[in-house]
């Protein structure tokens, strides 16, 4: 039933009523049935209206705990487009400590569950949208761990997974075994490393490039000068010791090898021959001393270059017998304007 009363209102009252009267299209009875139920609930929860009206007044809105960081200058907000973009020019470069021990505080990660609860909230909290399992047999002293990070884009996975890698190599002496990558998930097993030992598994997989941003931070005219030589030459440069260098000046053979010994830290008899050929491969190659090198097994070795001058393949087809004796290995050589073929001399029986 709808009763109709009479009431009178002052001008202010009118004012006062003009937000309930665009919203509900004018309509004055609506407007004041909208004033009298506020009234109902408000005084549901204070005993009179002065004391709802004084609490309201003075109410001042909660932040949430990430919102209080914001606020004291301590986060701040990125677009997302902004967050990938540093995402992808900062892979494989591992993070300062000091930052480490900001986002995971080890004075409050004792175990393994302590670790998964907080990663997961940090990921929940800024909107990473990346769900993080950690398994092990033992969560308070573990042997091995297995982690599992799901869903996010594989940026923000491989930065999650930098993050707890590099908490288990600070804290917990674990280093990374080996990496699954799936499309929207990613797996890394961890294991002991043994005391003192380097971390190689955490420099292979997400500090493959960290030495050489700090290189590059340090003498930034050098680089940027020898990068855009490179550029400008189409890559036509070459890198020589300068004992090297200073050999060829002097018409002397080269028969320096403290770049290979300085590249893989030990001496040049005490490498193995699979590695020692490999590090010849990866520094000859990029050094820009030949195109290519082949092998195959370990008693042929194809050795591909430009070189057209004989003056001039004839002492690097001896530099490479010279390396090759000084590793241990003995072999014979013959070679045209674009190939060396060097093959193993075989012991008679």
């Amino acid at each position: 039933m709808v009763l109709r009363k009479n009431i009178a209102l002052e001008k202010h009252h009118l004012v006062m009523l003009e937000p309930l009267l665009e919203k509900n299209d004018d309509n004055f009875s609506a407007a004041v049935r909208d004033v009298i139920e506020f009234a109902d609930k408000a005084l549901t929860h204070f005993e009179t209206l002065e004391e709802a009206t004084n609490n309201l007044a003075n109410k001042q809105y909660e932040l949430s705990p990430l919102e209080e960081t914001i606020q004291s200058g301590n986060n701040v907000v990125v677009s997302y487009p902004t967050l990938l973009w540093f995402l992808k020019y900062t892979r494989g470069v591992l993070i300062d400590r000091e930052i480490l021990d900001e986002i995971l505080d080890p004075l409050h990660i004792n175990s393994i569950s302590d670790l998964d609860q907080k990663i997961n909230t940090i990921c929940q909290d800024f909107g990473w949208q990346v769900k993080v399992s950690l398994f092990s047999m033992d969560y308070l002293n573990p042997k091995s761990v297995t982690l599992m990070v799901n869903e996010g884009t594989e940026s923000l996975r491989e930065f999650v997974s930098l993050i707890i890698a590099q908490f288990f190599a600070c804290n917990m002496n674990l280093d990374v075994e080996i990496i699954h990558k799936r499309a929207t998930s990613v797996r890394i097993d961890f294991k002991r490393n043994e005391p003192g030992a380097r971390f190689e598994g955490l420099e292979k997989y997400f500090g493959y490039d960290h030495e050489v941003l700090n290189e590059f931070l340090k003498k930034p005219t050098f680089w940027r000068t020898l990068v855009t030589i490179h550029m400008a030459t189409n890559y036509n440069i070459i890198s020589m010791c300068r004992d090297n260098f200073e050999n060829v000046l002097g018409n002397k053979p080269i028969q320096n090898v403290n770049t290979i010994e300085s590249f893989v830290m030990k001496h040049i008899s005490d490498i193995p021959y699979q590695e020692f050929i490999e590090t010849i491969k990866l520094l000859h190659e990029n050094m820009g001393i030949v195109e290519k090198i082949e092998y195959s097994g370990t008693d042929s070795i194809k050795i591909y270059h430009d070189y057209k001058d004989e003056d001039a393949i004839g002492p690097l087809t001896d530099f490479y017998i010279y390396i090759l004796e000084a590793n241990g290995q003995h072999f014979t050589a013959k070679y045209s304007t674009s190939l060396i073929i060097l093959e193993r001399i075989k012991e008679k029986a």
